[in-house]
This record gives C-alpha cells, sequence and structure tokens, in this order.
C-alpha cells in the first residue's frame, strides 16, 4: 500500500508511510522516485544543506543572517546560489501533492525529503567532532526518506480521505 507523491501533475514516487511517530499526524518513509522523480526529489532533499550554505555565506561577508529583516534577507538569498537552492526547493515542496494509495488527495501540515547520506555529512559539518563517517553507506540503506505531518492523522483500521493538499509552507 503505497502513497503516491505528485509535482504539477507528475508522478513522482511513492512511499508506504509504513513509520509513524509520537507526534500527531507525522508518518515516515522509504521514498522510491521515478525516474522523473528522480529529478525532483534531487532538489527536494537539498533544503538543509542550502540553508546552512547560505548562512555560511552570509558568515563569510560578516552578515549575521538571524538579525536580517524578512525583506533583506529575501533579497539576500535571491543574489546567493545558496539562496536561490533553498527558494526553488521551498517552492516547490509548495507545489507537492500528496495521495492515498486509493489516489484520493491527502492534505498535509509539511512535507520533507532527505538523503541520508547528505544528511550524515551535513551533520558532520556542523560538528567535526563526531566520529569520522564509513566510507561508504550500508547496502541496504535507503537513497531517500520523506516525512509527512498529516493534517489529519491517518486513521487506523478503516480508512477516511480528506480533500485538498492543506497549508502551504512556503507562500508564494
Amino acid at each position: 500500500m503505497n502513497y503516491s507523491f505528485w509535482h504539477a501533475g507528475i508522478l513522482i514516487g511513492a512511499s508506504p508511510l509504513d513509520m509513524s511517530s509520537p507526534h500527531p499526524g507525522q508518518r515516515g518513509g522509504v521514498f522510491l522516485p521515478t525516474t522523473r522523480g528522480l529529478a525532483v526529489v534531487s532538489r527536494l532533499v537539498g533544503l538543509l544543506s542550502s540553508l546552512h550554505a547560505f548562512r555560511e555565506e552570509c558568515a563569510a561577508s560578516g552578515v549575521q543572517a538571524d538579525a536580517l529583516d524578512e525583506d533583506a534577507l529575501f533579497e539576500r538569498m535571491l543574489c546567493s546560489p545558496a539562496g536561490r537552492k533553498f527558494l526553488d526547493a521551498g517552492r516547490m515542496t509548495h507545489e507537492l501533492e500528496l495521495r492515498s494509495p486509493e489516489g484520493k488527495p491527502l492534505a498535509f501540515e509539511s512535507i520533507a525529503f532527505s538523503d541520508p547520506e547528505e544528511n550524515a555529512r551535513l551533520t558532520r559539518a556542523l560538528d567535526p567532532m563526531l566520529p569520522a563517517l564509513p566510507p561508504e553507506p550500508p547496502g541496504d540503506a535507503p537513497r531517500f526518506v520523506v516525512s509527512v505531518v498529516l493534517r489529519v492523522p491517518l486513521p487506523t483500521g478503516r480508512a477516511a480521505w480528506f480533500p485538498g493538499r492543506g497549508p502551504r509552507p512556503f507562500a508564494h
């Protein structure tokens, strides 16, 4: 029973969303992209790394990103390769649709795709005191993982579906 993920009306992949969480409505699972979905998900997984790179760019030029007002921050992001990558991932996230195994749209509050290898590299960059990463991930390690916070938690037993996609993480 896979949930499907769509971007701009095109199927980009699926996940069983079989990993539950103690947080209401949060589900996760291995994300299995379609051939077309590989190009999309590669742009979605860099959100944290691009934000980190943007903050590093700001620091290198003597600017404290946290001290910028919203308009100045947005303008600076538009002028930065890492900032543009972050904004692109946000825009694409805004355009996603999640559907039930039966094909009905599901409302969600947030959605995030990650690459466990990229997360490990970023964690290591943020804390150099961590032990070295293994040279190769385990052979059964997932390439991509998705986490979704549904507007209404999936019921156990008989399913009740809710139309729409819910609030967007980024406004246009």
